[in-house]
């Protein structure tokens, strides 16, 4: 869940963030020498100038080549290192991945993660960030198709944690019902809490909450015994899902609707054994 503040040693994100007295934003811009729409962090000091310590300009560029689009979703800062989500679209081979990158302090591409610092999942996009243990991260999206909820949780090395779901990525498909996809993520009270949506074979569209256990296997123990709570809609349009959870280990979904007038709902979730 986004967040507004952070202390040196615990994350935050968001697709604007503050850590450490630091501001972070995200956007992207179209670079002609790159000939690709690229996204773009930037860094400013508490009092609204560019932090000139980060790249030396106060912004970077997360690029990863020409006639390669990326876009950011989420930005996760913790330890001296900026981790970003969000997509690539490699324009000559019409190929698209689910991308992460990783950035040192200072605003240089942290070779040790991954490949050159970027860990990709083909046919995927990210969408949010939050921290799964002291050394690795968790990322929720979706695939594009079929469409399925996407968690994967890398180490600091870049590579699939072996403790969540066996060192493999996840699907979560609900072929009954239709398309899901997931929009957020969080971990309270040690299960993993993932917001999103359902567009289902025939109807209106729904919210969708799931429940996991810390290893990556559903939990049978919330939704009447699926894992997966749905909160139907009075809408067929797209709309896009975030979540805070309460102290109380409750979730609180909002739902931001594209569409004429513009509708935002919040529903509340028991993060129980009945709902």
């Amino acid at each position: 869940m986004p967040t507004s503040q952070a202390s040196s040693d615990i994350g935050t994100s968001g697709i604007s963030t503050v850590a450490n007295g630091k501001i972070y934003l995200a956007k992207h811009v179209y670079m002609a020498g790159l000939i690709a729409d690229i996204g773009i962090i930037t860094r400013l000091n508490a009092d609204g100038s560019l932090d000139l310590s980060f790249n030396k300009t106060g912004y970077v560029a997360v690029a990863h080549g020409y006639w390669a689009n990326t876009t950011i979703n989420d930005i996760f800062v913790q330890n001296g290192k900026i981790t970003v989500c969000g997509s690539l679209y490699k324009r000559d081979t019409s190929q698209h991945y689910g991308m992460l990158a990783r950035l040192n302090d200072d605003g240089t591409l942290d070779q040790t993660f991954a490949e050159n610092g970027f860990a990709l999942v083909p046919e995927a996009t990210f969408d949010r960030l939050t921290q799964y243990a002291e050394d690795s991260i968790l990322a929720a999206g979706s695939t594009l198709s079929p469409a399925q909820g996407v968690l994967a949780c890398f180490t600091k090395e870049g590579q699939l944690d072996q403790k969540f779901n066996g060192g493999k990525i996840l699907y979560q498909s609900d072929t009954e019902r239709g398309a899901i996809g997931f929009h957020d993520v969080g971990i309270v009270q040690e299960k993993i809490i993932v917001a999103g949506k359902l567009i289902p074979n025939a109807g209106l569209h729904s919210l969708m909450v799931a429940r996991y256990q810390n290893d990556g296997t559903l939990d049978l123990g919330f939704g009447n015994g699926k894992g997966l709570v749905y909160v139907p809609q009075d809408t067929s349009f797209g709309f896009s899902t975030t979540m805070a959870l309460q102290k109380d280990g409750n979730v609180l979904l909002i739902r931001e609707t594209v569409a004429i007038p513009d509708r935002t709902l919040i529903a509340r979730v028991l993060n129980t054994k009945q709902e």
